[in-house]
């Protein structure tokens, strides 16, 4: 059992809410990768995007390379660590860039053809990188009631830019479909077997379940079993129980075949 392990029941209902609260729109490029053609308005370098993929390769190495130090090695065995990051802004200082940065990392286990989220985390970041994409200085926002104010002093009070790492916090469904683009990646990568699925040949729910589509991004639907989609419908009926309209089931991505457990929650 992970230290770090947050509760899985905790996660995947605040997924399931989150996916279902906030409208997001979600480009994919035709080969499952994340695009490093973003638009970096407000930047003050002209970034190509030969640039950006290493800037982003050079920064995901060094978060990957933090994740691994922070567990202990058993820790961390089974467990697929997945970091999708969008740049938000690059200033030219001189003899180096600072890079700025909305990340989000998970820790996926994989167990008979599904993964599960472990643990995630979503926050800004700031890298100082030499012109050969080394790193001269991480700068993180500090937590608490400093985390607003702290953005600001790495961007050296710029508003906007400020504005746009504070977007970190609500990224998560914006950002779901590289995750799970990014997931099948390093799947494939690890060797991983039996993680591609299609929708009715999920392994334990080839059959009796209700398949719903999530309504805020395209190409995810929640499979649930019928019995445990039964007791969502008995408890609409009672006044009392209605907070606890939710139920355990997959999530299925169409585009990349990943099945996640989670919680489908009607809340």
């Amino acid at each position: 059992m992970l230290s770090k392990k947050n509760s899985i029941l905790a996660v995947s209902i605040l997924l399931s809410s989150m996916l279902m609260m906030v409208a997001c729109q979600i480009s994919e490029s035709a080969d499952n990768e994340v695009n490093y053609d973003q638009k970096l308005e407000g930047s003050e370098v002209n970034i190509d995007k030969n640039f950006k993929k290493d800037a982003v390769e050079a920064i995901k190495g060094d978060i990957i390379k933090d994740i691994r130090n922070s567990y202990e090695k058993e820790d961390l065995e089974g467990l697929l660590p997945i970091v999708v990051l969008r740049i938000v802004g690059v200033k030219d200082k001189g003899n180096f860039h600072a890079v700025f940065a909305n990340v989000n990392t998970n820790l996926f286990s994989f167990e008979d053809g599904v993964f599960t989220d472990e643990s995630g985390s979503a926050y800004p970041v700031r890298y100082d990188l030499f012109k050969d994409f080394s790193i001269k200085k991480v700068h993180e926002a500090k937590d608490g009631g400093l985390f607003t104010d702290s953005i600001l002093e790495l961007t050296e009070n710029d508003k906007e830019l400020s504005n746009k790492l504070l977007e970190s916090q609500n990224s998560y469904p914006a950002v779901y479909k590289d995750i799970l683009a990014e997931l099948k990646n390093e799947a494939k990568a690890s060797g991983l077997k039996n993680y591609y699925h299609k929708i009715n040949k999920i392994p334990g729910y080839e059959s009796n379940v209700v398949k719903i589509k999530e309504k805020k991004i395209n190409g995810l639907t929640y499979v649930i079993k019928n019995d445990e989609y039964e007791k969502i419908k008995d408890n609409r009926k009672n006044k009392d129980n209605k907070k606890y309209l939710f139920a355990p089931c997959v999530l299925h991505d169409e585009a990349t075949g990943i099945t996640i457990s989670t919680i489908y929650s009607e809340q």
